[in-house]
């Protein structure tokens, strides 16, 4: 048996098919969690699948052991006209890895993009009410509770939002 070896990376074009996969997969586990419905995911081109990895103001991180894609998380500029402004989305972990603060590991690997390799300077963060753990994982990683707001969820549920935003400071 192979030992565990848990890193974060980049994903790039040639994890696409990974990357799909496990999307689809988190879509599937927590419709009511996400924006974004397996249906909708399930029609997306193969371009359109690479377009989420590539780009300069938005990375999609992935969490492996050893070479096989267990987790995803992603950080992007939601909009270009307040291009300082990220927002971190998509954070989900394999069933059988959780529970073991790996998710700390995603965190960690977009807060250093976001402070080393980009002008961003505030960060921003949502779950849908109710959400503990990502209510947990948000509060631990230094983001601070600015409002609900109500949202439309994958699974067809108009609920609240909880939104969180994190100041930058740079060294």
């Amino acid at each position: 048996m192979q030992k565990q070896e848990f890193h974060t990376r980049a994903l790039t074009a040639d994890d696409v098919d990974a990357f799909k996969h496990l999307r689809i997969q988190a879509l599937a586990e927590f419709p009511q969690y996400f924006l974004d419905t397996t249906a909708q995911a399930e029609k997306r081109s193969q371009d359109e699948w690479k377009s989420y990895l590539l780009g300069d103001t938005k990375r999609i991180f992935g969490l492996f052991d050893n070479n096989s894609l267990i987790g995803i998380a992603s950080i992007f500029q939601p909009d270009e006209a307040m291009p300082h402004i990220a927002q971190f989305a998509m954070g989900y972990i394999a069933p059988n890895y959780r529970g073991k603060g790996l998710s700390t590991m995603l965190y960690k690997a977009r807060l250093d993009w976001a402070i080393n390799e980009t002008d961003f300077t505030v960060l921003k963060i949502s779950h849908r009410k109710g959400n503990k753990a990502s209510q947990s994982a948000v509060l631990k990683h230094g983001f601070t509770y600015i409002e609900d707001r109500k949202e439309d969820f994958g699974d067809g549920c108009v609920d609240w939002s909880c939104k969180y935003e994190r100041i930058l400071k740079r060294s």
